[in-house]
């Protein structure tokens, strides 16, 4: 089985096109990105830098940062942000999440963990991009927030099957996000910027 993926600018949507009449499934993959963004996440928003006894615990600023190269989501997928938190003092740098407003996150707007793990909701939101926010407990005055697209990816036919040596066009269709640049990835064979497929001539071509 030949895996076509289109991509949008970071995440990655498999689409299994089969040889001949083979028949074949493909499974989810695991975002191990995702996870050691995550914890990276987690660490910075806990550090909370040097302490002087003669300075009175005091938040400056709140920021919120997306990933390095993701700067949007697919739908039903997450993404892991972190909050950098600066101050004086022994102060504390620990935040509250809201996604559009809403503490926490809801089913409509996609969903925040404590940690900052955002996840999409299963269709594009209302309002997109979300504005997700970081609060600062100790200061709730000292905020940061950043917008993220929420985006669905569609590639059509799906599933396809293809003879050796034969062809197949493939569309992407991305709605949530302005001027998408869609990317084509074939493990074997060939395949144009244009979605166009060319399979191999043999098994091992």
């Amino acid at each position: 089985m030949i895996t076509i993926t289109a991509s949008v600018e970071g995440p990655t949507y498999a689409h299994p096109v089969h040889r001949s009449n083979l028949v074949g499934r493909v499974f989810p993959q695991l975002q191990i990105a995702c996870i050691a963004l995550l914890v990276s996440a987690f660490l910075i928003s806990c550090g909370g830098g040097p302490s002087s006894s003669s300075q009175n615990p005091t938040v400056t600023s709140v920021k919120v940062a997306l990933p390095p190269n993701q700067s949007m989501v697919r739908a039903g997928q997450a993404i892991a942000l972190a909050s950098v938190v600066q101050g004086t003092g022994a102060f504390n740098s620990a935040v509250t999440w809201s996604v559009n407003g809403v503490n926490g996150g809801d089913a409509a707007n996609g969903t925040i963990s404590a940690y900052g793990a955002y996840t999409a909701p299963g269709s594009l939101p209302s309002t997109n991009p979300v504005t997700i926010k970081a609060t600062s407990t100790a200061d709730p005055s000292k905020s940061g927030s950043v917008g993220v697209p929420v985006y669905t990816l569609t590639v059509t036919p799906s599933p396809a099957s293809v003879y050796y040596n034969h062809t197949q066009q493939f569309t992407a269709t991305v709605s949530g996000v302005s001027n998408p640049t869609t990317v084509w990835y074939g493990g074997y064979g060939t395949i144009t910027d244009a979605g166009f497929y060319t399979a191999p001539t043999t098994m091992f071509g």
